[in-house]
């Protein structure tokens, strides 16, 4: 009597879900053309998908603003990104997304605008081209314009997940700590409970990551013990899940860990976690 009912669940679920998988695209300097007026990448191999990326810049690209913050309703994506990117009390990185539009009376009167990228088809009927970099930031009196593909894969693996966390109500997120510092995968944590306090975002995490599961863990105790925390990083137990998958060679088992409001799990941590940390740390000589 409950399959039916359950199966409907699932697939409304599944229909509300978008899926950021483990190997985002990193794009190349032609990749990162757009043509608005088509709405169309210039080199025309993009796919749609948010698994590898590609929708997270093309939302860039075309300069989204729909319900990016409850906050701050007026703000683009890519300025709040940015903030995220770029913020000391944030991921504090030395980038932010540049976000160029070249009109075509620019291009006609600067004969160094590279237009190659674009179709032939749409070179001499320009409306507007967007183009996507980086700023690399020094200080507050030096940066640089560089590529995606110029810099560490960190930053191209992070912001799709940025973006999902903004545009999607629902994001599940295959390892979202590959190619991160240890801690931007904290800060990462961070981003999530806000996005879940001010805009009611959900996330489902594939993760092995002990930082992002550290990070989540600090904000519970530091919420239950009152310490002066932005109400946009309280979170508590009831707020999350942990599940556990263990595979004892002949099925995987999946068990919930259970969290205490002081922010510590009520089991023992699973196996191949923090013991394998404690291991490398206290080894005994033989």
């Amino acid at each position: 009597l409950l399959e039916a009912p359950i199966q409907a669940y699932y697939e409304n679920i599944k229909k509300r879900t978008e899926r950021i998988g483990p190997l985002r695209k990193i794009p190349s300097e032609k990749e990162l053309v757009y043509y608005s007026r088509s709405k169309t990448w210039a080199t025309g191999s993009w796919s749609e998908s948010w698994s590898d990326g590609a929708k997270a810049w093309e939302n860039i690209a075309i300069g989204n603003q729909s319900h990016v913050s409850s906050t701050n309703p007026s703000i683009s994506l890519v300025d709040y990104v940015n903030d995220w990117l770029f913020s000391k009390n944030k991921f504090n990185l030395p980038y932010k997304i540049l976000r160029r539009e070249i009109h075509a009376n620019f291009v006609q009167k600067n004969t160094n605008i590279d237009i190659s990228p674009v179709k032939i088809e749409y070179q001499n009927n320009l409306s507007e081209i967007i183009e996507l970099k980086l700023l690399n930031i020094f200080n507050t009196n030096k940066s640089i314009i560089v590529d995606l593909n110029n810099v560490g894969t960190g930053i191209s693996q992070l912001i799709p997940i940025l973006v999902s966390g903004c545009m999607n109500q629902l994001s599940s997120i295959e390892q979202p700590e590959l190619h991160l510092h240890p801690k931007v995968q904290c800060d990462l944590s961070d981003f999530f409970i806000t996005k879940i306090n001010e805009d009611k975002r959900h996330f489902i995490l594939e993760t092995h990551s002990e930082y992002i599961a550290l990070r989540l863990l600090r904000r519970i105790s530091e919420t239950h013990s009152s310490e002066l925390l932005p109400e946009s990083l309280k979170i508590t137990p009831y707020q999350l899940a942990f599940y556990y998958f263990d595979y004892d060679g002949e099925e995987t088992i999946v068990s919930r860990q259970e969290v205490t409001e002081d922010g510590d799990f009520l089991l023992d941590w699973p196996k191949g976690f923090f013991s394998e940390k404690e291991n490398e740390l206290f080894y005994e000589t033989r």
